[in-house]
């Protein structure tokens, strides 16, 4: 992850907008004339069997394509199912059946010694996922961060560590679970992780430039005229399911080509990332989330962004880029970016988020700083503390238990022990 910039403060005028006043008002009446009640999903099958319920959510609320039911599902699938120390925790928010809150986490379990291990509480999704929130049907907020931090209070007895991240500048999570914890007694500690450079969308192109500065767009325009004078340019969206796997093989090239040369690796190192990403894109292809772009010069693809669209805005997430040698200088990667601003406005884009990552290219197009945030508490439980320190001992005395019978068996075969 790249290291924080002093760069511009955040906003919070650039939200997509919420539910309509009349809409809030009937779910804030439903709220409060209707009983909620909270349910734990501990195995894959009750996680599977929420798949209908969990869209259809997904969709009523304000919540981005990191909370949609592909993406974490696929996540599980990958990185929590198959390891028998992370424990499946989605908590389960209901109120006449219906299905009001989903809290996607789990519980990872890190051995210390043969009789210790701590449990720390996280969200699914940790990672790859560049905003983690609880979703919510609009209304119910207040309702839902009272139930869930009686939830946790309670489930902290269990736990030596709370430790979740990435969480949106808007979640009810900072807003009003902090506090509903510390009024339980705990002690939660909340602090910006991460920055998410958002832009707004003009109108059009040219009134969105209008946000930049003379000299930004002046450069530009000479990028583009230029690079086109070096190369045969033109630019790929893909859009079927037949072309998807071809151009995955693409991307997934392009992207490994241009992270292993800049920070040592790309994130398909890790075992299960390329399936994982590969589901998501094809489920998120057939849903009309996808946007995975091209650039190709003189026939070849040799830029590549995994962009995701959803409700009006843009999730940068992922890029690549092979050596183009001399047509480096000509900002090939600005001009692409450039070309995807112009396709999110005809899709109907009003916001532009980049994403985790203070690259300075994003200010240039006048992006602004939306923080992400983290809650953390850490009280590792007198049993975990009081196990962990006797199975040092026991360590440390097994280790001079062998040590002094290498002693004696070596002085019984008449050797010099050193």
């Amino acid at each position: 992850m790249p290291q924080e910039m002093p760069l511009p403060p955040s906003t919070l005028d650039v939200q997509t907008a919420g539910p309509s006043p009349a809409a809030a008002q009937s779910n804030a009446s439903y709220a409060a004339h209707t009983p909620l009640e909270l349910s734990i999903v501990e195995n894959t099958a009750g996680f599977d069997a929420l798949v209908a319920e969990w869209n259809d959510l997904h969709e009523r609320a304000d919540s981005g394509v990191f909370q949609s039911f592909p993406w974490l599902r696929g996540w599980w699938r990958h990185f929590g199912e198959r390891f028998p120390r992370r424990l499946l925790h989605l908590v389960i928010i209901r109120g006449r059946k219906e299905l009001i809150a989903v809290l996607p986490l789990f519980i990872q379990v890190t051995r210390l010694n043969a009789l210790a291990s701590t449990r720390t509480l996280r969200f699914i999704g940790k990672g790859i996922s560049d905003c983690l929130d609880v979703i919510v049907r609009p209304g119910c907020e207040t309702e839902v961060a009272e139930i869930l931090a009686t939830h946790i209070a309670g489930l902290a007895r269990t736990l030596d560590a709370i430790d979740l991240t990435e969480i949106p500048d808007d979640s009810l999570l900072r807003h009003r679970l902090v506090g509903e914890l510390a009024s339980r007694g705990l002690k939660p500690t909340l602090e910006i992780c991460d920055n998410c450079p958002r832009l707004t969308l003009g109108a059009d192109w040219e009134e969105t430039l209008a946000g930049t500065s003379g000299d930004f767009r002046r450069k530009l325009r000479a990028r583009e005229r230029r690079l086109h004078e070096h190369a045969k340019i033109s630019f790929e969206t893909i859009e079927s399911p037949e072309s998807l796997d071809a151009a995955m093989d693409d991307f997934v090239a392009l992207h490994q080509e241009r992270l292993t040369g800049k920070v040592g690796r790309g994130i398909y190192h890790e075992d299960g990332m390329e399936n994982f990403h590969r589901e998501v894109c094809s489920e998120f292809l057939a849903r009309g989330w996808l946007f995975l772009s091209f650039k190709i010069m003189d026939g070849r693809r040799v830029f590549a962004n995994c962009y995701y669209f959803h409700k009006q805005r843009v999730y940068c997430h992922l890029g690549g880029a092979i050596d183009v040698g001399e047509a480096w200088n000509h900002s090939p990667g600005i001009v692409l970016e450039s070309h995807c601003i112009r396709e999110s406005l005809r899709r109907g884009a009003t916001v532009y988020d980049f994403l985790r990552g203070t690259e300075p290219y994003k200010y240039r197009f006048g992006a602004v700083n939306v923080p992400l945030w983290s809650i953390a508490i850490n009280k590792r439980r007198v049993k975990t503390a009081a196990l962990g320190t006797v199975g040092a001992l026991c360590s440390k005395a097994k280790k001079c238990v062998i040590m002094l019978f290498s002693f004696l068996v070596m002085r019984g075969q008449g050797l010099n022990p050193r």
